[in-house]
């Protein structure tokens, strides 16, 4: 920035680690839009300006800038799949099935979609298939233990709640040795309706900033969460409120 103020690289960049960290919304868009006003072709740009604007619940635009992303770097993956992302984050489950299946055709070994196609199939109910992509997932990333969690999650909300409980302890145990994500064990705890365990992992996925929790207000799996004052609490802490 201090060789060039107006790089839009660098610029989204800055907004990106502003949303993402800071949870500094305001400050977050004014340099999305520096960003976009400086290089209006940057895909990126618009791809992690949708991601932002999903966060903050404004889905419509989130979609139109997906969609920008994916008009302007339409071979990459990467942007066809953040349009189905955030058509998953507006609940628009069909169109994003669709839309990241085409991804999958594209690069059928790309992590994020088989994650997100898996989570889109939890909503419908499709718990099968869901629980297929999340085994898919290990097998791509097998030391990633939001992954793992995932998985837990799917088998969870699938009725398969003895599995769910045994990833559930692999993840505490695993967490004895290296850092997981508090995230991760919160998920798995709200698949098995463990709501008092979910929201005190959650605290300390808020006290870690971890990435994920920008996403709460829009995020599908703490809908089981939502109507809980601890939850309205933990949207006005994080400014989404």
């Amino acid at each position: 920035m201090q060789i060039d103020a107006t790089l839009s690289e660098a610029l989204t960049t800055l907004a990106a680690i502003t949303a993402s960290y800071d949870w500094d919304w305001p400050e977050a868009e004014r340099q999305f839009r520096k960003a976009l006003e400086s290089n209006p072709n940057y895909a990126t740009a618009h791809q992690w300006y949708a991601e932002y604007l999903a966060r903050i619940g404004r889905l419509e635009e989130a979609v139109a800038e997906a969609r920008r992303a994916e008009e302007l770097d339409p071979v990459s993956p990467l942007t066809n799949g953040i349009v189905g992302t955030t058509l998953y984050r507006a609940r628009q489950y069909d169109r994003a099935a669709e839309q990241l299946e085409k991804t999958l055709d594209m690069d059928p070994d790309f992590a994020s979609t088989h994650l997100h196609l898996g989570m889109t199939y939890v909503q419908t109910k499709r718990y099968e298939k869901a629980v297929s992509h999340f085994k898919k997932l290990r097998t791509l990333w097998a030391s990633n233990s939001q992954l793992l969690a995932v998985l837990g999650y799917g088998c969870a909300v699938a009725g398969e709640k003895g599995r769910a409980q045994e990833i559930l302890e692999e993840l505490n145990d695993l967490s004895k040795r290296r850092y997981v994500s508090p995230l991760a064990i919160a998920l798995v705890n709200i698949g098995l309706d463990e709501k008092d365990q979910a929201f005190s992992w959650i605290e300390k996925a808020y006290e870690d900033r971890v990435f994920w929790l920008g996403y709460v207000k829009v995020e599908p799996f703490f809908d089981p969460l939502r109507l809980d004052p601890r939850f309205t609490r933990l949207l006005k802490r994080m400014r989404l409120n």
